[in-house]
């Protein structure tokens, strides 16, 4: 849900997602649309943290719920404060929906 946000606000945004997280990523119609890219990388947090700095994504992604958001989103390292504010700001870009009804457009994925 914050990558199709993130993507339509920064198209061309790169991603950084760890290997167990889903195929979405790659697959997803709206991050096609936007033009994101997707790098699948080692899960890990001393891992995920140093690729996303030395890609230049703007966003990595861990399946456990960490999110390292580079400038001008945040500073680079997991920080729970700018991943609330990043769903707040999702939010307010879909004013009139709720956080299920975003959840609910993207793709089935098993």
């Amino acid at each position: 849900m914050l990558a199709r946000d993130i993507s339509a606000l920064h198209p061309g945004a790169r991603f950084v997602v760890d290997v167990k997280s889903t195929g979405l990523f790659a697959t997803d119609p709206v991050l096609i649309k936007n033009k994101a890219e997707t790098e699948y990388w080692k899960t890990g947090h001393s891992y995920m943290k140093r690729r996303v700095n030395e890609s230049g994504a703007l966003v990595g992604f861990e399946k456990s719920g960490h999110f390292f958001f580079r400038a001008p989103l945040g500073l680079g390292y997991d920080d729970g404060i700018v991943a609330g504010l990043a769903v707040l700001a999702m939010l307010d870009h879909n004013r009139g929906k709720k956080i299920s009804d975003i959840k609910k457009a993207l793709p089935v994925s098993h």
